[in-house]
């Protein structure tokens, strides 16, 4: 019987080796099973990182695009302002042309007119019967044309006022 005894005994502390191994692994097991959870946990919140984080991704490259539409926008106006500005320059450049032109038509006018009345009185010396339109003498005061515009001279209406009263 001592066989058996040592065979039981053997069976036995097989028995409980394997189970105190088996307490001992499941211990194990667990603290593996309790890191698992906290991984699936922190994957979890990672993730709902990582979709936030794609989230403002995806906001930044809208407004990117929308800016990248503003400044193309913003560009074609900038286009446009310049060639208004080019055409007030032009404009103005213009305007002061005629207003050069139109100063030396008026003082061209006034210079025929005087002329004109002059040759007129001259020939009031030959004619009685013509009455002149104004007095040369007593408007111009001896002075000739050039020198009395100098003094007097102003935009056509103006002069015409002076001369015909």
């Amino acid at each position: 019987m001592d066989t058996k005894n040592i065979a039981i005994g053997a069976m036995l502390g097989i028995v409980v080796g394997v189970a105190l191994m088996y307490a001992i692994n499941m211990q194990n097991i667990s603290k593996l099973n309790n890191q698992i959870s906290s991984l699936e946990t922190a994957n979890e919140n990672l993730n709902q990182v990582l979709d936030a984080k794609q989230e403002i991704i995806d906001t930044a490259e809208t407004a990117i695009e929308a800016v990248s539409i503003l400044e193309a926008d913003i560009a074609a106006k900038e286009a446009v302002i310049a060639g208004y500005e080019a055409y007030i320059e032009s404009t103005d450049a213009l305007l002061e042309q005629l207003n050069t032109e139109y100063y030396q038509l008026n003082v061209l006018c006034a210079y025929q007119t005087y002329k004109l009345e002059e040759a007129l009185t001259i020939l009031n010396g030959y004619d009685s019967d013509y009455e002149p339109g104004c007095n040369i003498g007593g408007v111009y005061g001896g002075l000739d044309f050039d020198d009395w515009w100098d003094l007097n001279g102003g935009p056509l209406d103006e002069w015409y006022r002076l001369v015909y009263g």
